[in-house]
């Protein structure tokens, strides 16, 4: 296990958290909000620059946060089944985000050493491993 796996654990377990304190309903906006931030960074992507589409990709993340505020304001504190959810969601979620993290640390054109890193992980070799080489894999990798 070295400092990537830990990483990726404390990512996952953050997703469990954040997922088990809002709930499913919670979880289903923030999906929605990162559908959205993605959606439109691709859009973005060939004209305009990394700082225009951080700036719009966390404009849309905090209106999500106001989102899911007013929401926890109406329809109160989340229940035992909702928290069970949001806990799935949750860690599905950030597992999604350290996939693609992975696959952008893959590229070529990151240094060796961080590569060689990311391969030796227990949890990026496995996402390197599912993900070999392919049509998906490089349009994922030429994306981000």
């Amino acid at each position: 296990m070295n400092w990537v796996d830990l990483v990726w654990l404390l990512a996952v377990l953050a997703g469990v958290v954040g997922g088990l304190r809002g709930g499913m309903l919670s979880e289903v906006i923030r999906y929605a909000a990162w559908t959205v931030a993605i959606l439109l960074a691709a859009w973005l992507a060939p004209g305009a620059s990394w700082a225009i589409m951080a700036g719009s990709g966390a404009g849309l993340l905090v209106l999500s946060w106001g989102i899911r505020k007013i929401v926890r304001l109406v329809a109160g504190p989340p229940t035992l089944v909702s928290r069970l959810g949001g806990l799935v969601l949750g860690a599905a979620r950030l597992t999604a985000l350290m996939i693609l993290l992975t696959l952008a640390l893959a590229r070529p054109q990151t240094p060796a050493w961080l590569r060689q890193v990311c391969a030796e992980s227990r949890c990026s070799g496995m996402v390197l491993s599912w993900f070999r080489s392919g049509p998906v894999t490089e349009q994922i990798q030429r994306t981000i």
